[in-house]
């Protein structure tokens, strides 16, 4: 019996080992790349992996969290192919390179050199700091930088002694981080200037040093620190005679938002009142071939300006006239054309005092105040010009630039200042030559002023001179001149000495030249918005003007004698086509701002 047991023990033991399944060998993902070292070219690298007993249907998969460790190639059995951009900066990165096979992963570091730093021509610690932020209203940069050694003169002017470096830039971020700092990383010049994030336009930054305008060829910025407060920014720029520059400016950051609020509901506006002027840009690239600019008014308020809350809508384009100065009717529709023709233009931001400026076909919602807007830019759309009896009607539908619907409707009088076959301003006009006098008799008060910029010309200072006198009741009395010269940059303290000319198209902006005038008093719908731009003289009587002229020509001499005083003598000629000459000859004392 005991040996009949045994066997079956025997027996049931081989059948339980017969019946069990036999255990697959364990899957394993292992490095044979402990690291990687990148130079700060960049280029292709790769990492070596062993894949022991892969199963089912996984794939190996590389990912990186850094931007600038990219392009995996998994393709190749036991390695992963990868590319390094360039490190345009002197300081080292780090990052890794993350691979996976199922739930199996492994991470391997990732070392990139940074560039050698040059050896610099010029080091400038930077003790004056200057942003703004423009925001989303320009198709270009975003932001204005300015470091630099020393401040800016009261009328914006250089120190002839000081090294400025401008920067515009672009960084595309959010509203509600838009004012709070740069944000921190590395900006590099981009010779194409074609405004991606990150990156500065060579085309717009320039440097002066000394008095001298230099070009960027490339160059980084970076940016590090802890916020508005405390914060490090370090330019490395080689300009375009070769020499490398590298400033840093530690401290708080001092900026202005000059971002734009943007309409965002449908308007539907019935327009009470419009003023339309001629534009003298046919043929002109600077003017995009204008020649009209009309403002529908919701309504006037006092002071003859939109009331509050309420909408004006500009029209700027180019449009056909008949012989006596009325529009022709017809639809124009909206073109963004460099040369527009029987089009309106649309709607965009030019710089003005480098803060964006509504330009084209534009509407402003005024919602505070006259200053408290905000703008819609018309990007589509067409006007419909026609005639009812001896009333104009002006029916707009526009898109502006964020989508937003624009109808707009005008029905009333519409004559064109200064339109081709009329003058309104005429009769304000010399009929003879003229000889201003400063100061006269009846004159209680009595301020003669000049004023330098270097904001009108990058190669150039404008300086402008006021004399100004008045009644007892502080109304403008007599003659009134404003005269503007340009000097070379380095004349910001006082203007140069010598005689002027006044310019013309081909020698506008330059050294040694009049700027020419405008002089547009106030009649009819322009009453609230006359316009006077030196060159120019005007006489008033009391506060009303009688006559006056814009420079067209002619010449001017200013001169400065021992005791500091000044002489300024001029021979102009008006805009008229058959020009009168107004003449000026004063010695006398200028306060200079």
């Amino acid at each position: 019996m005991r040996k009949v047991i045994l066997l079956s023990s025997i027996a049931a033991l081989s059948f339980a080992a017969a019946c069990q399944k036999a255990v697959p060998p364990e899957t394993e993902l292992l490095p044979q790349t402990e690291s990687v070292s990148a130079t700060a070219e960049g280029g292709d690298y790769s990492i070596i992996y062993t894949l022991s007993n892969p199963s089912g249907d996984a794939e190996v998969k590389a990912l990186s969290e850094e931007e600038w460790i990219n392009g995996f190639d998994c393709s190749t059995g036991g390695t992963v192919k990868f590319h390094v951009d360039p490190n345009s900066s002197t300081d080292a990165r780090e990052g890794s390179v993350r691979v996976e096979y199922g739930d199996l992963n492994f991470s391997v570091p990732v070392k990139q050199a940074g560039l050698e730093a040059p050896e610099y021509d010029m080091d400038t610690p930077c003790s004056v700091f200057l942003s703004t932020y423009f925001g989303d209203a320009y198709e270009t940069y975003t932001h204005f930088l300015m470091m630099a050694d020393s401040e800016l003169g009261t009328a914006g002017t250089y120190n002839p002694e000081g090294t400025y470096y401008i920067i515009y830039l672009t960084r595309y971020i959010d509203e509600q981080t838009a004012t709070a700092a740069f944000s921190s990383g590395t900006y590099t010049v981009d010779p194409e200037s074609s405004y991606e994030d990150w990156t500065i336009s060579a085309k717009d930054s320039y440097v002066v040093s000394k008095n001298t305008k230099y070009t960027i060829s490339s160059g980084t910025l970076a940016v590090s620190g802890e916020g508005i407060d405390n914060s490090t920014f370090e330019l490395t720029l080689t300009l375009d005679d070769g020499s490398v520059h590298h400033a840093v400016y530690e401290g708080p950051q001092y900026g202005e938002d000059y971002s734009i609020d943007w309409i965002t509901d449908d308007v539907d506006m019935t327009a009470t009142y419009a003023t339309a002027t001629y534009i003298d840009g046919e043929g002109d690239t600077d003017y995009g071939n204008t020649n009209l600019n009309i403002t529908l008014y919701s309504s006037i308020g006092e002071g003859g300006w939109v009331e509050v809350p309420g909408y004006s809508l500009i029209l700027v384009g180019n449009v056909d006239f008949d012989g006596t100065g009325h529009i022709v009717p017809g639809t124009y529709p909206i073109s963004s054309d460099a040369m527009i023709e029987d089009a309106f233009a649309s709607g965009y931001c030019a710089s003005f005092m480098n803060s964006p400026f509504p330009s084209g076909t534009n509407i402003r919602y005024f919602y505070v105040d006259n200053t408290q807007q905000m703008v819609g830019l018309v990007t589509e759309g067409e006007v419909t010009i026609s005639e009812d009896g001896g009333d104009y009607i002006v029916e707009c539908n526009f898109v502006t630039r964020e989508g937003v619907n624009i109808h707009a409707y005008y029905k009333g009088a519409l004559d064109v200042i200064g339109a081709p076959g009329t003058n309104p301003f005429t009769p304000y006009y010399l009929t003879e030559d003229y000889s201003c006098e400063f100061p006269l008799e009846t004159a209680t008060m009595v301020n003669v002023n000049g004023m330098s910029s270097s904001w009108d010309y990058d190669d150039a200072v404008t300086w402008t001179f006021n004399f100004y006198q008045y009644d007892e009741n502080y109304s403008y009395h007599g003659d009134q001149l404003s005269l503007k010269i340009v000097c070379p940059l380095e004349y910001t303290d006082e203007p140069k000495e010598g005689t002027y000319t006044v310019a013309t198209s081909e020698t506008k902006g330059q050294a040694g030249t009049v700027e020419p005038g405008t002089f547009e008093p106030p009649v009819k719908d322009n009453y609230n918005n006359p316009s006077y731009w030196p060159t120019m003289f005007r006489h008033e009587e009391h506060g009303e003007v009688t006559c006056g002229a814009a420079a067209a020509g002619g010449t001017m001499t200013l001169t400065k004698n021992d005791d500091g005083t000044w002489n300024v003598s001029f021979d102009f000629t008006d805009q008229q086509q058959e020009p009168r000459h107004f003449r000026f000859d004063w010695s006398g004392a200028i306060e200079i701002f």
